[in-house]
Parts: C-alpha cells; sequence; structure tokens
C-alpha cells in the first residue's frame, strides 16, 4: 500500500507537470457551460446571421432543464470521451518506451501498485473533470431556463460518471497491453464506437453495455421511467470494470520484462 501511494503522488505530479489537472478540466467546464448558452440564444444566433428573409419569425421550442443536461452528456460522451482518452493513453505505454517503467519495477514495488497508481490517478483526474463540467452547466441551464431537482441531477451524474469510468479504466489497461499510446487510444476508442453502434443496432444490450448508462442518466434528467434497468446496468458496468483491472493486474503481474526493447513481452 506504502508503494502504491508513493507512486500514486508521483503520477499526480505528472498530472500537474504536464497541466492535464487543468486543460481537462477546463475544457469539460467549456463544454458543459456552452450547451445552455446556446441553447438560450440560438434563436438570435439565427437571426443574426442574415441568412433568412425579412421578417421571418423564429419559434423555437424550449427545450426543458432535463433535455439540456441530457445534451451535455451527449457531449461529454463524444468530445469529453475523447479528451480522456488521449490524456491517458499513453500512461504506461510511453514508460515502458521511454524506460522509467523498468527503472521502477527494478525496486521492491510490485506491477499491481504500479497499475494501480496509474488507475488511481487516471480516476482523480476524470470524476473532477467530468464533475467540475456538469456542475457548470447545471448552474447555466438553472440561471438560463428552469430548475431541475437536485436529486434527479446528482442520480443521473452519478449513473453516467460509470461509463466514462470504465473508459477511463479501458484505455489504461490498453496501455498496459499495447506498445504505444496511439493503439491504445485506438483501441480503446473502437470499443467506446463499437458499445454505442451495439446500443443503436440492439436495444436490450444493457446487460453487457455500459454505454446505455448515458441512456440512462438522460431519461433520469427529464424525470422518465427508462426503458431497462438502469440498477441492472450500473451493476453490470461495475462488474465489468472490476473485471477488467483484475485482467490487467494479473497481466501485469505475467509480464516478464518492462524494458523497452522487448516491446511489451509477456
Amino acid at each position: 500500500m506504502r508503494n502504491t501511494l508513493i507512486l500514486f503522488q508521483k503520477e499526480w505530479m505528472e498530472l500537474i507537470r504536464h497541466y492535464k489537472w487543468l486543460w481537462v478540466p477546463l475544457v469539460f467546464l467549456l463544454l458543459g457551460i456552452s450547451q445552455p448558452i446556446t441553447m438560450k440564444f440560438l434563436p438570435d444566433i439565427l437571426a443574426s446571421t442574415g441568412s433568412l428573409p425579412e421578417g421571418t419569425m423564429i419559434q423555437l421550442p424550449t427545450p426543458t432543464s432535463g433535455e439540456i443536461l441530457g445534451q451535455v452528456l451527449s457531449q461529454f460522451n463524444t468530445v469529453g470521451i475523447l479528451l480522456l482518452v488521449l490524456a491517458t493513453m499513453g500512461t504506461i505505454s510511453s514508460e515502458v518506451r521511454s524506460g522509467v517503467a523498468g527503472a521502477i519495477l527494478t525496486k521492491p514495488v510490485s506491477p499491481a501498485s504500479y497499475l494501480a497508481a496509474k488507475w488511481a490517478a487516471a480516476m482523480c483526474l476524470t470524476i473532477p473533470a467530468f464533475s467540475i463540467g456538469y456542475a457548470g452547466a447545471w448552474y447555466y441551464t438553472v440561471q438560463l431556463f428552469e430548475p431541475i431537482p437536485a436529486l434527479a441531477v446528482l442520480t443521473a451524474a452519478i449513473v453516467a460518471l460509470g461509463w466514462f469510468c470504465f473508459i477511463v479504466t479501458l484505455a489504461v489497461v490498453m496501455s498496459l497491453w499495447l506498445a504505444s499510446g496511439a493503439a491504445a487510444a485506438f483501441s480503446t476508442l473502437a470499443i467506446a464506437l463499437l458499445f454505442g453502434l451495439i446500443n443503436l443496432l440492439w436495444k436490450d444490450s444493457y446487460l453487457l453495455n455500459p454505454s446505455k448508462l448515458i441512456e440512462g442518466a438522460q431519461y433520469m434528467l427529464m424525470e422518465q421511467p427508462p426503458s431497462f434497468s438502469v440498477g441492472v446496468t450500473v451493476f453490470m458496468t461495475l462488474l465489468l470494470s472490476g473485471l477488467l483491472f483484475a485482467i490487467g493486474l494479473w497481466s501485469a503481474t505475467k509480464r516478464q520484462s518492462w524494458l523497452p526493447a522487448d516491446k511489451g513481452s509477456y
């Protein structure tokens, strides 16, 4: 445990040194507040473009606060996922290539502690970034539109966060398995896209599809009953995340060498 905490402190300093603790939450915040602001002033924006006939009246239905926050989650599910994957894609593979991982693991440090510290640091980046962006979206939505029950907002946030934590866990483990950060990012994004396609093609995929958590959170925000069991999806996502992390720990302990020349041999 002591080694894990020391390695976690090292990872946290890396986040500070590369300003990830600043720009990742900042981008999430910009994504979050841009949606309610855009929806509020969209008629004025369209009218100011001058491309409409003179005298045209623009009347758009006013969205509910739940719909706006649901759209924010959709933004997070695209740009936010890409951002998090790019921020974590080389968390292990880059250190293997540079020889840092080999130097660390020649000391009395277990591969399990090394991977656990990497994962914990990634979570400490993901959860605050999501929370800051979501809180900003909530604030501006309430100010510009109408109040929304706090319980629905917080419950939806916790549910949606499960999907983002799963993706970041996948990105960290892929960085362990693959030799380059680009390959880890591509594989993670491809799997995320695959889950999205499965959701479109197979509506009853909630048992084994963590991406359904976004849809479930959107139902909660609009205070509508979901068409599937969100609780089951949350449980299965936690189970899949735990299984993925456990497989990562097992493969890390079985890895034969962490030297860059071995290109990730196991």
